[in-house]
């Protein structure tokens, strides 16, 4: 399910085998990808919150962050293998879901391939090597995370 975005090619326009006629955009969510370096991703976790900004808009924007690839911009797809580039190379992914915004204002506003700049608030690393505070395992059985669950984090 979706819809027609743009038509490329006209009513009796020629086409080559392969060549586009138009782009097609699914109904799922919209989502943002933003390329980050392998240090700079070990400052990002799932459920972060970032402020997008889309200069063409003038406007910012909060997301949160669903998924981490560390490797995802290392593959090489035609050789099916993976290729180390240099430490300052963006090859890590981060995808983002845009919140806080109702989905047919998303559309209609941000669109496919609009640049944006994104900003995280960056972790301290020293976080990932202090101990978590045992309330936050005992959930007694309800799926409650702990006092730390509600919290959200400020950008």
């Amino acid at each position: 399910n979706g819809r027609v975005i743009r038509v490329l090619k006209g009513r009796g326009s020629s086409v080559k085998s392969g060549e586009r006629i138009g782009l097609f955009e699914r109904d799922e969510a919209r989502r943002i990808q933003a390329y980050l370096t392998q240090s700079e991703i070990l400052q990002v976790g799932l459920g972060d919150i970032a402020l997008v900004y889309f200069p063409a808009l003038d406007q910012s924007i909060r997301a949160l962050v669903v998924d981490i690839d560390r490797s995802g911009g290392l593959v090489n797809e035609r050789n099916a293998s993976y290729e180390w580039i240099d430490a300052k190379a963006r090859n890590a992914v981060v995808t983002l879901k845009i919140i806080d915004l109702p989905m047919d204002h998303i559309r209609r506003r941000f669109l496919p391939g609009m640049p944006a700049t994104v900003n995280f608030k960056r972790r301290d690393q020293n976080d990932y090597f202090r101990p978590a505070p045992m309330e936050r395992f005992d959930n007694g059985g309800n799926g409650d995370k702990g006092p730390e669950a509600d919290k959200e984090v400020g950008v």
